[in-house]
């Protein structure tokens, strides 16, 4: 079991995980204001709600999965990060764009957290905080900032991965179930699962027909 020290680094590196996103959004608001003075933090905020597919699971949110109409091919959208930006935004009073703002800054920060446990299982601490660092600076963690499933996937699988380390199955299941709502790409945790149980499995002496 992790011991408080280990709560200690594991709360250092959420925070530091949204100290960096906010490092980038400052270091983006310099660069935009080189072309345009007048750009501020609206701006920003503008484009991590309105870029790419961030509008439709907007809708999504407040509107859910429509039948009939324009909308109705909506349907290709996993359900899991919009039904989240749901009942968050219902406790934030509507606010569906912060409401996603703040679930993808926050499960990155988690997702940072199981990204260390995992190295740490076979590389040491110091590995593991190398790790973190790799991963809050490769490029594309800009879309772990904005409205998209990239942060809660990403929560998802470091975790399910994890569960499967730990040998605990119920939760694989649940954590895998959930990466799959989020993103087709979740099912493809059952090969790990499988290959892990498989290899407990034989380690544990029973033979093959057994299992």
């Amino acid at each position: 079991e992790y011991m408080v020290k280990d709560r200690k680094k594991e709360f250092a590196i959420f925070v530091m995980t949204i100290m960096v996103h906010i490092l980038y959004v400052l270091l983006a608001l310099a660069a935009y204001r080189v072309l345009n003075p007048t750009v501020g933090l609206p701006y920003l905020y503008e484009r991590f709600t309105t870029a790419g597919d961030s509008p439709h699971y907007l809708y999504l949110a407040e509107n859910w999965y429509q039948s009939e109409g324009e909308q109705a091919r909506l349907i290709v959208f996993y359900p899991l990060y919009p039904l989240l930006m749901k009942v968050l935004g219902i406790v934030l009073l509507g606010n569906y764009e912060l409401a996603g703002l703040l679930i993808s800054n926050v499960c990155a920060g988690f997702a940072s957290i199981y990204l260390y446990r995992l190295v740490c299982m076979d590389y040491g601490e110091e590995k593991a905080l190398e790790s973190v660092l790799l991963f809050l600076m490769y490029p594309f963690m800009m879309f772990t900032m904005g409205v998209y499933t990239e942060s809660l996937f990403l929560l998802l699988t470091l975790a399910t991965l994890y569960q499967i380390r730990q040998e605990k199955w119920v939760n694989v299941g649940i954590l895998g179930f959930l990466a799959a709502l989020c993103r087709t790409q979740g099912m493809l945790l059952l090969a790990p699962a499988v290959y892990e149980w498989l290899h407990v499995q034989a380690e544990s002496g029973k033979k093959w027909k057994g299992y």
